[in-house]
């Protein structure tokens, strides 16, 4: 994975989570200031894979941010549509991937943080794979999440 701009957070980790098998499959990797990070997966478990990162430096917003992977309205190989200050636009995301059949596959991220108006859990933290990744429904059937300013995040476990 290779980390641009906010996402690349020294010091922080990325987590990669399959919570479709039990148990659940998942590995972390510390984040270093290189901005590449890889996480080692066997094939078989990248189709509902999830990913997270965190990062004590970026702004408290009650959940762990997780990486958008498309965004309803854009297309596998697009880049989302961002703000100036790279805030995502789109207000529905996706975060489970399709997986892949390849060895190797790199994921290029990028962030955006806004500390909020300084009150716990006001701030905002948005990661999102550019360009955009295939990706499956969850669990509910549901592919599209709301993902207010492009946020998507959990407090448990990023299950699809």
């Amino acid at each position: 994975m290779r980390l641009a701009g906010v996402a690349n957070c020294p010091g922080g980790r990325l987590g990669a989570h399959n919570t479709t098998i039990s148990p659940v499959w998942e590995k972390f990797a510390p984040l270093t200031s290189t901005g590449s990070v890889t996480i080692p997966v066997p094939t078989k478990y990248t189709r509902h894979m999830a990913f997270d990162l965190q990062c004590q430096a970026w702004p408290s917003t009650g959940a762990v941010p997780i990486i958008a992977l498309q965004y309803a309205g854009v297309a596998v190989g697009a880049t989302p549509p961002v703000t100036s200050k790279g805030r995502p636009l789109k207000a529905f995301g996706s975060y489970c991937w399709a997986g892949t059949k390849d060895q190797q596959v790199v994921l290029n991220v990028r962030g955006w943080t806004d500390a909020g108006d300084g009150t716990p859990l006001s701030g905002k933290v948005a990661l999102y794979a550019d360009p955009t990744v295939a990706t499956l429904p969850l669990v509910s059937g549901h592919r599209w999440v709301e993902a207010p300013d492009g946020q998507l995040g959990h407090q448990d476990e990023p299950y699809c």
